[in-house]
């Protein structure tokens, strides 16, 4: 399943941590697809640095718990720990869609729920998949560009 990926970093040289997430990506699930990287300012907590961000496309079979379990390892021996809401991270990799799926479990929901909110997703993934709709809201990325509220500018390195 062509699965659309999120990662970002703003700690420990972020463009590194952002490259080597690729390697660990490619590792397991083969050829990836690249976004160019974006800078934004971090959003929700903002007392932090610029979060650097790339949208990634993948191929997998696995079923999407084993798929998120996979992220989270390559996120934890990367030295991502989680403590509080919007902190500043190493790496932050987020499932933003499996194509058309649906998917509302405790621990994953795909499309992201807050992907339509946020600049700093829609626009990387303007870049690799201009064509794809949301399955929920039935737009495409465009559309929701247009209609999205968050005024952080998102900035191609």
């Amino acid at each position: 399943m062509k699965s659309i990926l999120l990662l970002g970093s703003n700690l420990e040289n972020p463009i590194q941590q952002l490259e080597l997430a690729k390697i660990k990506l490619k590792e397991i699930f083969g050829e990836l697809k690249e976004s160019s990287i974006y800078k934004t300012a971090a959003w929700g907590n903002t007392n932090q640095s610029d979060f650097y961000n790339q949208a990634i496309h993948l191929e997998t079979n696995m079923d999407p718990e084993l798929f998120m379990k996979k992220l989270i390892d390559i996120e934890e021996s990367m030295g991502r720990t989680r403590l509080n809401k919007w902190e500043p991270r190493i790496i932050d990799i987020d499932i933003i869609a499996m194509e058309s799926a649906i998917i509302k479990e405790e621990n994953l929901e795909v499309p992201h729920p807050h992907m339509q909110n946020r600049m700093f997703v829609l626009v990387p993934m303007l870049e690799l998949s201009p064509d794809w709709i949301h399955p929920v809201f039935l737009k495409s990325i465009s559309t929701l560009i247009t209609e999205c509220k968050d005024e952080l500018a998102v900035t191609k390195i």
